[in-house]
């Protein structure tokens, strides 16, 4: 009969060291989770023209953190190898300023490099909207203006576009399947004498809905990347 009760007492004695454990655990993770905190940064899914988040979690709620957190996964590749980076390789964001505190209603102004400038029109919507969606992803941040060398960035009308968030910046910009190949081109413009002729090779998105010859056309009219050249036209 002793030797009953003594299992008994060892049964219930280990059975409540593992409940403590279990407990210590759940109040561990809940501590865990309360310095930890998620973001969001947003990439290109080119099968459905969309911006897709993928979720990072990082060890801390520090807001000014977190705002350096998601400038850092933006210029990363994306965990699925089947998304692209919607944000370039080759445009940098040079600093964020954070307007109106850090404090609820969170402006932030990102500053991008000139390179945004020499972007397609296609690549400049996917680019802006994931960087609009990813920083408003931090529930702290209200809006985001974009500068681009400085200099708001304008719309095709020169128009400054101002407060963007997500009421007026679509998540899926709906980009048109014709953009299907980047192809190198070699152009010429004047040298900085204007008289002889130099080449400059560019790499330009062929649409399927207008000739190669169009598109060329377009980028001459363009003028050249290089500052020591003249246009042609």
């Amino acid at each position: 009969m002793n030797h009953k009760k003594t299992i008994i007492i060892g049964f219930w004695t280990v059975a409540a060291v593992i409940i403590l454990i279990i407990i210590a655990s759940v109040i561990k993770n809940i501590t865990d989770d309360d310095s930890r905190a998620k973001i969001y940064v947003y990439f290109f899914n080119p099968i459905n023209n969309e911006l897709i988040a993928e979720e990072h979690l990082i060890d801390t709620t520090d807001e000014k953190t977190m705002i350096s957190e998601v400038m850092d996964e933006l210029s990363k590749p994306p965990k699925n190898t089947g998304f692209k980076r919607a944000f370039p390789e080759e445009v940098q964001i040079i600093g964020v300023e954070v307007e109106n505190g850090l404090t609820g209603g969170t402006m932030l102004k990102i500053n991008l490099s000139e390179d945004f400038d020499r972007l397609s029109e296609s690549a400049q919507l996917i680019c802006r909207a994931a960087v609009v969606w990813s920083f408003t992803s931090l529930d702290f941040v209200d809006g985001v203006k974009i500068n681009v060398d400085g200099k708001p960035l304008k719309n095709s009308k020169g128009q400054s576009f101002g407060k963007m968030n997500r009421e007026n910046v679509v998540l899926d910009p709906m980009i048109s399947p014709d953009k299907i190949n980047t192809q190198t081109v070699t152009l010429y413009f004047l040298d900085s004498s204007g008289v002889g002729l130099c080449e400059e090779k560019r790499n330009i998105e062929v649409k399927q809905s207008l000739t190669l010859e169009n598109q060329i056309v377009e980028q001459i009219i363009r003028g050249p990347d290089n500052d020591s050249l003249l246009p042609t036209v």
